[in-house]
């Protein structure tokens, strides 16, 4: 017995990097006109701040890692105890 593909909406999915998807005239302009929407609304504005922001700090990350400032970590740091 052949089991049955089935597809799980919530599911995370990988495929090849030579994959094609595609799209016909319909499917493309809602999906770019729904992005520029929301790319043009005011919270798509802050979001578009946000990830430049994440990329500043990332960046900022990555050259305090090299330099030897910032360690990775497997455990979470204790939080800072009162000493009285």
């Amino acid at each position: 017995m052949e089991q049955q593909i089935k597809f799980n909406p919530a599911g995370s999915y990988k495929w090849n990097d030579d994959a094609k998807f595609t799209f016909d005239g319909v499917q493309f302009s809602t999906l770019i006109n729904s992005m520029r929407n929301i790319l043009n609304s005011p919270l798509g504005q802050v979001v578009l701040l946000a990830v430049e922001a994440d990329k500043v700090l990332t960046k900022t990350l990555e050259d305090n890692v090299l330099k030897g400032v910032a360690v990775e970590f497997t455990t979470p740091p204790l939080p800072p105890t009162s000493q009285n």
